[in-house]
């Protein structure tokens, strides 16, 4: 028996820029899947709201971000 290993080379996913926050950037992966990195408090809550004015189809997770009340 070969004991090779036989792992699957891992993919490396492509992200598309959408949209810069000051240092944060709002990215696109697969259809529907987006992401954003970097940034401060407000740049998060900018990339929020421009989201929610011009990509409303996008869905973030609840740490997406500062909510309401968290300030």
């Amino acid at each position: 028996m070969n004991n090779k290993n036989n792992a699957q080379p891992v993919k490396k996913q492509k992200f598309q820029t959408i949209a810069t926050f000051g240092r944060a950037v709002l990215l696109s992966g697969r259809p529907g899947e987006y992401d954003i990195q970097g940034g401060t408090r407000a740049d998060l809550f900018e990339a929020r709201e421009w989201s929610s004015l011009f990509l409303h189809e996008a869905v973030f997770g609840a740490n997406f971000g500062p909510h309401e009340g968290s300030c």
